[in-house]
């Protein structure tokens, strides 16, 4: 495939990740939060306080979003390993962790404050492992961008 055709496929990927969160983020998540307050009274006044920490999990997706597209886009400009992109993968590597560190964190302390159930703390590892497992996938792949980076640099300079 080339390098063109499969940096716009990428492209309506992160696209298609976009629009998916917004969806979950702007209408899945408030009702599902207004279904469960309106079938458990007891957790009605935990619903803005879950409303505002689930959506803050949206900003590093949306940074990470914005980060790959960025690679993407030099992707189609033959760019692909580079020290720029190195880093942007090792920061979407950081923004995975830290996303699934505060998820578990706050969702602890939702228990704490009785906001929540234990078995949706127990639920919430699903997403914490997702979490680890880009932040684990994203750093290899931050570590072998760099290294081809190198190895491209000392091709250049050898004729």
């Amino acid at each position: 495939m080339k390098q063109g055709k499969f940096s716009r496929r990428l492209k309506a990927i992160i696209i298609g990740i976009v629009v998916v969160c917004i969806i979950v983020y702007a209408w899945v998540i408030p009702d599902l939060g207004l279904g469960i307050a309106r079938a458990n009274p007891e957790y009605a006044a935990a619903y803005w306080p879950w409303v505002i920490f689930v959506s803050l999990t949206a900003v590093p997706i949306a940074a990470a979003c914005v980060l790959a597209y960025r690679i993407a886009d030099d992707i189609g400009k033959d760019k692909s390993f580079t020290e720029v992109n190195a880093k942007r993968l090792s920061v979407i590597s950081t923004l995975a962790a830290v996303d699934g560190a505060y998820f578990w964190v706050g969702n602890l302390v939702m228990c704490f404050l009785n906001w929540s159930h234990p078995g949706v703390f127990l639920f919430c590892h699903f997403f914490v492992f997702l979490a680890a497992a880009l932040s684990v996938a994203f750093a290899a792949l931050a570590h072998l961008t760099h290294k081809a980076a190198g190895m491209e640099e000392e091709q250049e300079l050898t004729i």
